[in-house]
């Protein structure tokens, strides 16, 4: 919320409280990335790059030293990709992606796989990798299959999927979020603005979206 309204040095303390708090300890194990990039990007804000290098190099060297003993970990390999793709080491980060990919892993890998393709542009791979949980009818997964295809401009694929969702879940935010976008992709600019506004009102943050972020990045470029 601090970080929200425009408070991001009140937001990094909370963070900072949070993991003194948890089992998040780097003597604990590992970081979830996506910590670790929420924390980053509040360094960002309040001008403090070199303390979320130096915490993203320690998150490398980290997930560097346990695949050492657990080689075979896919999870490891998608968390330090993760974090290689926020300090733009592409091409590592693709590497350790397909590493990843090639071993026994789980959906969640999959999915940061495809993120990671979409804000990327490579939506070839993107949509690959989506159709990959689709196969796997990975129904809790049917938001993001509808934010690919709605990337792709395929308005109507996205918009069956996220009203699937939104049967099995009727107060999903996110469902009525990508409704909303594919309906505009559509023309229905009425039914659109009414999906997008129940979003808004169940709460839904398209920030916490990576491929959102991308779209908003690019905006800021033009």
């Amino acid at each position: 919320i601090y970080d929200k309204i425009g408070e991001p040095e009140k937001a990094r303390y909370d963070y900072l409280d949070y993991l003194e708090s948890s089992n998040l300890k780097p003597e604990h194990g590992i970081f979830d990335p996506k910590v670790l990039l929420k924390f980053g990007k509040l360094f960002d804000r309040v001008g403090q790059t070199e303390k979320k290098n130096e915490l993203y190099s320690d998150a490398i060297e980290r997930f560097t030293a346990k695949l050492k003993v657990s080689p075979k970990d896919a999870r490891l390999y998608s968390y330090r990709a993760q974090i290689y793709a926020a300090q733009n080491n592409l091409k590592t980060a693709a590497k350790d992606f397909e590493t990843a990919g090639k071993l026994k892993h789980s959906n969640a890998e999959t999915i940061a796989w495809a993120e990671f393709a979409l804000i990327n542009k490579q939506y070839e791979l993107a949509s690959k990798l989506a159709l990959e949980l689709i196969e796997a009818d990975v129904t809790n997964e049917l938001i993001f299959q509808a934010s690919v295809f709605e990337a792709l401009g395929a308005h109507k694929e996205a918009l069956r999927l996220a009203s699937d969702a939104l049967k099995q879940d009727p107060f999903l935010p996110a469902a009525y979020y990508w409704i909303g976008k594919a309906r505009a992709g559509l023309g229905e600019k009425e039914e659109a603005a009414r999906k997008l506004q129940q979003a808004t009102a169940l709460g839904y943050d398209p920030e916490a979206s990576l491929f959102e972020d991308q779209n908003e990045d690019d905006d800021d470029d033009e």
